[in-house]
C-alpha cells in the first residue's frame, strides 16, 4: 500500500499517548524506533509490552483508529505467518478466561457453528502450558465469579482444507523462545465448534480449523476472492461492518481510509467507494449513493478498460439507485450498460 502518512510514527504516537508516564514503556518505545524491522514483527508482538496490549484491545473493541495506526505491524505479522506457514497436522491448546454470560451463550446454541477470531490467536502445542495459564489466573482471582476458565482444544488436519488464514509455529520468532511451544493464528481465522464438555472440573471447547470455502461466510469470502484484489487490506473490514449493519462504523472507517491512503491503492479506494455507495443507498440518501458509485467508476477507469466486468456491478448498483429514486429512464440506461458489459465478457 502507498502511504501518505508515516505509518510507523503513527503507531509510535499512539503507544506514547497510552504510556506517557511509564518510563519502562517509554524505553521500549525508543528501542522499537531504533531497531524495528519487518522481520521482528512477531517478536515485538509476543513481547510483554504496551504494543501487544494496545493492539489486542483495539481488535477486541473494534477501535478502528487504533487498528489503522497499527496497520503496518498487522501486515508484517501476516507476512511472517505466511512465510512460516506449513501444511501439517497439529494439535494445540489455549487457556482463556471468558465472561460467564459469553460462555453460557456458547454452550447453549453454538455447537456446529462457526466462529471468526477478531484478534490474533495464540495457542500452545503443550496442553500443560494452557492448563498452567488457567491455574495461575484462577489462583489470583478466586473471588471473580463473572469469569469462566475455558480450555480450547484445537485440531488442525491439513487434508481437510485448501484455503485458510496463515498460522505457524513461532517459537523461533517469539520473544520468549521455545518455552511455550507457541503457535500463532492470523486474525480472522475461522473455526468450527465441535463439542463443549466438562472434564475434571474444566470446561473444554473443541475447535476445528475451518476452510474458508466450507463455512457460513463462504459467499462473502468467495466474492472477495473472485471480484476483488487478492491483497487483504483494511477496506474489507469496512465492507464486513456494513454487512453486519454497523453502517456508522463502516462509514467512519471508509472516510478514515480514504484520507489516509494514496489513490494509487486502487483496490482500497474502489472498495471504500462501493461500501459508501451501498450504505447511502440503504439509508435512502440516493444522490450521495450516486456520487460514490460515480467516484468508484472514476477510479476504476484509471486502472481498467471501460468494458472490464467490474463495471457491470457498478452500473447495476446505479440502476438500482435510480429505480429507487423513480428515475426509470436513467435506471434503464445503467442496466443496459451492465448487460452490454456482461455480453462482451461472457457472450
Amino acid at each position: 500500500m502507498d502511504m501518505i502518512v508515516d505509518d510507523k510514527q503513527e503507531l509510535v504516537d499512539c503507544w506514547k499517548i497510552n504510556y506517557r508516564n511509564n518510563e519502562s514503556e517509554l524505553r521500549k518505545i525508543e528501542e522499537f524506533i531504533e531497531t524495528y524491522n519487518s522481520n521482528d514483527a512477531i517478536r515485538w508482538y509476543t513481547r510483554d509490552s504496551g504494543l501487544y496490549r494496545i493492539l489486542n484491545a483495539a481488535l477486541r473493541n473494534e477501535n478502528l483508529d487504533v487498528i489503522i495506526a497499527f496497520r503496518f505491524l498487522i501486515k508484517d505479522i501476516y507476512k511472517q505467518l505466511r512465510d512460516e506457514y506449513k501444511k501439517e497436522d497439529i494439535h494445540v491448546y489455549r487457556g482463556q478466561m471468558l465472561a460467564k454470560t459469553e460462555f453460557e451463550q456458547m454452550k447453549s446454541n453454538t455447537i456446529g457453528q462457526y466462529i471468526s477470531m477478531n484478534t490474533f490467536l495464540s495457542a500452545s502445542k503443550s496442553k500443560n502450558v494452557a492448563l498452567q495459564f488457567i491455574s495461575s489466573f484462577v489462583d489470583g482471582h478466586t473471588n471473580n465469579s463473572a469469569l469462566q476458565s475455558v480450555l480450547f482444544d484445537i485440531e488442525i488436519d491439513h487434508n481437510h482444507f485448501e484455503s485458510v488464514k496463515p498460522y505457524a509455529s513461532i517459537s523461533h520468532l517469539s520473544f520468549f523462545g521455545n518455552s511455550e511451544e507457541e503457535v500463532l493464528f492470523m486474525l480472522g481465522t475461522i473455526f468450527k465448534i465441535r463439542n463443549i464438555r466438562q472434564d475434571n472440573g474444566i470446561w473444554t471447547v473443541q475447535l476445528q480449523l475451518c476452510d474458508e470455502n466450507d463455512h457460513s461466510l463462504k459467499e462473502i469470502y468467495s466474492y472477495k476472492k473472485n471480484n476483488l484484489d487478492e491483497q487483504t487490506d483494511l477496506a474489507d473490514i469496512a465492507w464486513l461492518l456494513h454487512e453486519l449493519n454497523q453502517n456508522d462504523k463502516a462509514e467512519h472507517y471508509c472516510n478514515r481510509l480514504l484520507n489516509t491512503f494514496s489513490v494509487n491503492d486502487k483496490c482500497l479506494f474502489i472498495k471504500c467507494y462501493q461500501t459508501l455507495g451501498s450504505i447511502n443507498s440503504d439509508k435512502c440518501n440516493y444522490d450521495l449513493a450516486i456520487h460514490y458509485y460515480q467516484k468508484q467508476i472514476e477510479v476504476q477507469l484509471n486502472f481498467y478498460n471501460k468494458n472490464h466486468v467490474s463495471f457491470a456491478a457498478v452500473y447495476t448498483n446505479l440502476g438500482l439507485v435510480y429505480t429507487a429514486k423513480g428515475n426509470l429512464d436513467l435506471a434503464i440506461k445503467q442496466y443496459e450498460k451492465a448487460l452490454e458489459i456482461f455480453i462482451l465478457n461472457y457472450g
